[in-house]
């Protein structure tokens, strides 16, 4: 418990200060009428000798410490002494909490910070809260003063404190103790840290605005002398206004009942002292009342008169020590008592401590291990030095001292707590310490000090003892694992973690050896489903690696009860301490695993790692009961593993429900998804419209030719949920092992998509099955609302000067709108409207000429006919989408009138991409409009449009370069337009139309004027102008100049992005100069992989050192090693890097696009290694699938 000093607390809070001083935590219901005493003596019962129960005030008020004759007489005639805590199991839970911060330091709060969302709004939410209370309390209380806002404001802000003093208290128990009573707590102290998380930080402000305007005008003052004169009732009362029902009920009643029974246990084995807060003493759920309904007689005690402190001489009757020791018997020393256990992550910290609270004294001492045998005395007192001025810690003396023949130190300073003393030996890599410590620089010459740095013996070269591992198993997450001892488990919600997965860490150390283990586990937040990749691997592992400068590290695979794992293997620098470290990693099903050991580098550690790393077995999964659940307001029903619950945290889409139930025993989640289908949404039957919705989910078109998405369809099918017929997909990613299955159903004004996501096994086993196949609609609301046509919607729709009403139509018509033949008249008709030519209303006549392509024909071709005409000098952009919509729909008739118009009366404007696309998909179409093209060479605004639909018949073999060769003309004009440009802006990021058709014409005539424009342009150092030139004479089977491959190939980015590009279109044989051999694009890949893996600030250099062949999937392949060292801060480091697989037909220059397997070994270059570095690169290129 922290101290607060009553003087620096003034008027601060009265409800909650009461609660403070008076009983810790604690009011109470005052009875009427009770004895201005404090003492009280219980008999009765079965005590064969009376107990006593004793009110106190937890403040260092000196007034509060003359206590009466029959206190100390009472505490005499008792054989034990217990207040509301032994000190010695509050200090032990202070420490082990600061013990288990700094054990997951590493793990919990870089995974934390690497996961959590940054809550950059808390300060300014913080303040809203603020000002909206004091805009509340203000209404209610209309004469609020300054400073009555001001305390409000205090009171807020301290909410979240817990401040405590416990002086009297403690000074109380070291009486006690020297009288060698048998000292104890009442409580345990998980009582009280429980207690405060059901309190929480609730805050009452009207309850504090009545309480400030009470007849308590200084509460520190007034609780000093109403406890002084044992105005019991006086306390009551304001204890009873000053708290909520929900706070008497917490810190009152519950403990009370508990005090009373510890009180009657406590006396039946002897008579004891308890002294606990005053207020716990009075009223009918206070302790006096609860020890007499259990039968005793508990009546006051008066004194005759007070007693000044330190009037009675109390003679310390403690006379032996306990010898006290660490598990490895490296030192003896005695202490007066048993001493707190600290171990700390950093390795720096293995001790036990001793604290005599009354006169705040520490006795400190332990032994930590850096495994650096030649570092000596000085060098670790120069770094204690070091850490001293870095901390503002005043150094007093370091003298020289020997003890059994070792040299060491005798080091006394001051830091911001108070004075110490440390004794300080260092041999074999272990550093001997004992220290004292007191608040006052006087009491570290006191006798108990003195005798304790006397004490002390060493005991070198001991070995350290084996610990005993217990099997621990965790069902819930379905494993077990061999720890030093009961892990501490903590967690952090996947609700606050941006990647939506609950993260679960269970640490354990071994004391004996000093190391630390741990088991991180992540599953899918609920709701939310797993979607691990290869990335969570390095992510994982670089958070647990944050405070480790690594020096080397290596990856092998390897396996973990039977299944697949990655193991890393580190060796780095924590805190100056030299540190191995393993992680293994794996997967199973919705499950991510992470065990961690870490150690110093000391002989038989790596050991111990790989025995806990064997133990690890996974457990079968819990069995989870699937029962009929509800969802959606009464709207389906569903067999589950729990009630169906709104999915939460999701941005909430407009005619969107996302619900879910959730396994715990798999970290499964169920989703079951509605959508509205849009107002204008229409499809022709309910087979058309599950097909059209099952697209959303997988584009079988697209897919046949793998440019849709990453998902390979493994089935589809025709399924029913009742009578209701629906679709299912099953789709597995093509970026890692998962799957998901969808079934899609329609209901009403709506489709439900039931969902799940995971391996394989979870998403098609039989939980699953009852799932999927138990879906019901309670509500048939099936209609025919999506089958009805709403052409004349849309239309209406895009024609309102209402954004609300334009927008939604708009997107419908973006996506691909949809209609009835019978409405082609309709929107034929709409493509007449004006719809303005800024903003959306441009797009929208382009938007509706792509919805009524499909339904083109003699229809639409008569209405262009018509229309096109009219709207010349009117509607040209109109005039072009016509054109776009006869190019899109691919019918030679309509090829015909396009040749008409672009002959005779092209629409206004140079902007024919569109017309462009749509010709290369029919090239055999457009080769009728060659003689059209070419009667309109001379127009400036269709010359670069007619220049590559010309070189695009060529490359499609429909046309021949010499039947058009009239073109040369326009292409030397558009060529000189070209180099023009880059001569006045001579920047990657400049860009000419069709630039690419116009250099590969330019490169097809002989003459010298397009020799000569070419060599120009060769000229100009621009990566994208040469790689267009370089494609051009490739292109045409034209040598590649070799500077010009030089130049462009000097870079490793380049010299693979060149080979690719000229390998899809075949011409890679043409490459040629320096860079042109295999071994040139070896080091290029190696350079630039590295680059990714390591950073390219740094620098680096490359050395082959051998060229090997082997086989991967039955082929035989090349495969190039290097050693690479890299020029960090720290030094030069060398690895090992393997690139593959060439070809071992040396004309091959390069790898397939897409082929490449590098690994860059990070650990010191070693040749002899080499051999088996690549026999594992070679095994893990074996079992990529």
């Amino acid at each position: 418990m922290a101290t607060v000093h009553p003087k620096k607390t003034g008027m601060k809070q009265r409800g909650f200060l009461l609660l403070l001083f008076l009983c810790g935590f604690s009011v109470t219901l005052l009875a009427q009428g009770t004895p201005k005493t404090l003492l009280w003596r219980i008999s009765g019962k079965g005590f064969t000798r009376p107990s006593y129960l004793y009110g106190t005030m937890h403040t260092g008020d000196k007034r509060v410490y003359y206590l009466g004759d029959s206190v100390y007489s009472g505490i005499r005639n008792c054989d034990g002494f217990a207040i509301e805590l032994d000190p010695g199991e509050m200090i032990d839970s202070v420490l082990n909490i600061r013990e288990n911060k700094e054990l997951n330091v590493a793990y919990r709060d870089a995974l934390t910070n690497d996961m959590v969302k940054k809550d950059e709004g808390y300060y300014r939410r913080m303040l809203r809260e603020m000002d909206s209370l004091i805009i509340r309390i203000r209404q209610k209380y209309s004469d609020l003063t300054p400073r009555d806002i001001a305390r409000l404001e205090k009171a807020y802000r301290r909410r979240y404190r817990n401040n405590m003093n416990t002086t009297f208290d403690l000074y109380l128990f070291d009486m006690a103790k020297r009288q060698s009573k048998i000292v104890g707590g009442i409580e345990d102290i998980t009582d009280q840290t429980s207690l405060m998380d059901e309190l929480g930080n609730s805050f009452d402000p009207d309850l504090f605005i009545k309480n400030q305007r009470k007849k308590y005008v200084d509460v520190t003052e007034w609780m000093v002398i109403n406890y002084v004169n044992a105005e019991l009732d006086q306390i009551h009362e304001f204890s009873k206004q000053s708290q909520t029902p929900r706070q008497v009920s917490l810190i009152l009643n519950r403990r009370n009942d508990k005090m009373a029974r510890r009180i009657d246990s406590l006396g039946s084995i002897r008579p004891t002292f308890c002294a606990v807060g005053a207020a716990h003493l009075p009223g009918d759920s206070g302790v006096i009342n609860l020890l007499r309904k259990r039968g005793f007689t508990v009546e006051p005690v008066f004194s005759s008169r007070k007693i000044e402190p330190g009037d009675i001489r109390i003679e310390n009757s403690i006379k032996e020590l306990i010898v006290v020791s660490d598990p490895d018997s490296n030192y003896t020393v005695r202490m007066p008592g048993k001493p707190t256990s600290l171990t700390a992550i950093s390795n720096k910290l293995f001790v036990k401590t001793y604290k005599e609270l009354s006169n705040e004294i520490m006795l400190m001492c332990g032994v930590y291990e850096d495994g650096n045998i030649s570092k000596t005395i000085d060098k670790e007192v120069d770094e204690l030095k070091k850490f001293f001025s870095r901390y503002d810690i005043k150094l007093y003396e370091a003298a020289k001292i020997s003890r059994q023949s070792l040299e060491g130190y005798d080091i006394s300073f001051r830091n911001t707590q108070g004075y110490m003393r440390l004794h300080l030996f260092y041999r074999s890599g272990k550093v001997y310490m004992f220290a004292i410590g007191s608040k006052y620089k006087d009491s570290l010459q006191s006798a108990r000090c003195l005798d304790y740095l006397s004490s002390y013996t060493m005991r070198f070269d001991n070995q350290r003892t084996q610990t005993e591992m217990i099997s621990f198993d965790s069902p819930d997450k379905a494993f077990r694992v061999a720890l030093p001892a009961m892990p501490k488990k903590e967690t952090i919600s996947g609700s606050i973690t941006y990647t939506k997965e609950d993260v679960t860490l269970f640490s354990s150390v071994d004391t004996k050896r000093k190391i630390n283990y741990l088991v991180l586990l992540k599953e899918p937040f609920k709701g939310f489903y797993n979607d691990f990749d290869s990335s969570i691997f390095k992510s994982t592992h670089d958070a647990l690696l944050r405070d480790v400068a690594v020096q080397n590290s290596a990856e092998e695979p390897v396996l973990v009860d039977g299944h697949p794992a990655l193991k890393t293997k580190v060796r780095g620098i924590v805190e100056d301490k030299t540190t191995v470290i393993h992680l293994v990693s794996f997967l199973r099903h919705n499950r991510f695993y992470t065990l961690t050991a870490r150690a110093l580098a000391l002989p038989g550690n790596e050991e111990m790692f790989e025995s806990f790393i064997g133990s690890f077995r996974f457990l079968p999964y819990l069995e989870t009961g699937f029962t009929e659940q509800t969802g959606g307001v009464n709207l389906f029903s569903v067999m589950a593993p729990s009630p169906i619950s709104v999915l939460a945290g999701k941005k909430k889409e407009a005619g969107r429900n996302d619900y879910y139930a959730y396994d715990s025993c798999t970290a499964m989640s169920y989703g079951i998804t509605s959508l509205a289908l849009g107002k204008l949404y229409w499809a022709e039957n309910l087979s058309a419209l599950l097909e059209d919705q099952s697209r959303v989910y997988f584009n079988e078109a697209l897919a046949k030719g793998n440019l849709y998405g990453t998902d390979s369809l493994v089935y589809k099918k025709t399924v029913f949920n009742g009578n209701s017929e629906g679709r299912e997909l099953l789709l597995k990613s093509m970026l890692n092992n998962t799957y998901s299955r969808l079934r899609i159903l329609h209901n009403g004004d709506s489709v439900f998509i039931i969902n799940s996501k995971g391996d394989q096994e979870l998403v098609t086993n039989r939980h699953a099955d009852q799932f999927f196949d138990g879906f019901r609609f309670i509500a048939d609301k099936a209609g025919n609302q999506p089958f009805v046509s709403k052409t004349a919607n849309l239309i209406a729709g895009l024609q309102s000067r209402n954004e609300a009403e334009q927008k939604p139509a708009l997107e419908l018509l973006k996506n691909g709108y949809r209609f009835p033949a019978a409405d082609l008249p309709q929107m034929l008709n709409a493509l007449l409207v004006d719809y303005g030519q800024t903003g959306q209303g441009a797009d929208i006549p382009r938007l509706l000429g792509g919805s009524i392509v499909p339904h083109a024909g003699e229809t639409v071709l008569a209405f262009i006919r018509q229309q096109y005409p009219l709207q010349k000098n009117k509607r040209e952009e109109l005039r072009l989408v016509m054109l776009e919509m006869l190019a899109a729909s691919g019918q030679a008739p309509a090829y015909q009138f396009i040749g008409e118009c672009l002959a005779n009366d092209p629409p206004a404007g140079n902007s024919f991409q569109q017309v462009f696309e749509h010709f290369a998909r029919f090239p055999g179409q457009t080769a009728a409009l060659s003689s059209p093209l070419l009667s309109r060479l001379k127009d400036e605004n269709l010359g670069t449009f007619i220049i590559a639909t010309l070189a695009l018949l060529i490359d499609s073999n429909q046309v021949t370069y010499n039947s058009v060769r009239q073109c040369e003309e326009t292409v030397l004009s558009l060529a000189k337009k070209i180099l023009h440009t880059y001569q006045e802006n001579n920047n990657e990021k400049t860009q000419f139309p069709h630039m690419q058709a116009i250099l590969d014409m330019l490169v097809r005539n002989p003459e010298k004027q397009s020799r000569n424009i070419l060599g120009d342009l060769i000229k100009f150092r621009n990566y994208n102008l040469s790689l267009q030139v370089i494609k051009a004479l490739a292109k045409n089977n034209q040598p590649i100049p070799v500077s010009l491959c030089d130049w462009f190939m000097a870079a490793p980015q380049q010299r693979v992005q060149l080979y690719d590009e000229l390998a899809r279109m075949g011409k890679q044989s043409l490459l040629q100069g320096e860079s042109a051999n295999q071994q040139s694009f070896a080091d290029a890949f190696v350079r630039m992989y590295t680059d990714s893996d390591i950073g390219e600030s740094i620098t680096k250099y490359f050395d082959l050192v051998t060229i090997k062949n082997a086989a991967v999937k039955n082929k035989t392949s090349r495969f190039y090693i290097f050693k690479v060292t890299c020029q960090f801060r720290r030094g030069a480091e060398y690895y090992t890097a393997i690139i593959g697989p060439f070809s071992t037909n040396d004309a091959e220059l390069s790898i397939p696009d897409g082929k490449d397997l590098f690994i860059l070994y990070r650990v010191p270059f070693n040749p002899k290694e080499t051999d088996n570095l690549f026999n594992d690169f070679i095994e893990k290129a074996n079992k990529i699938e």
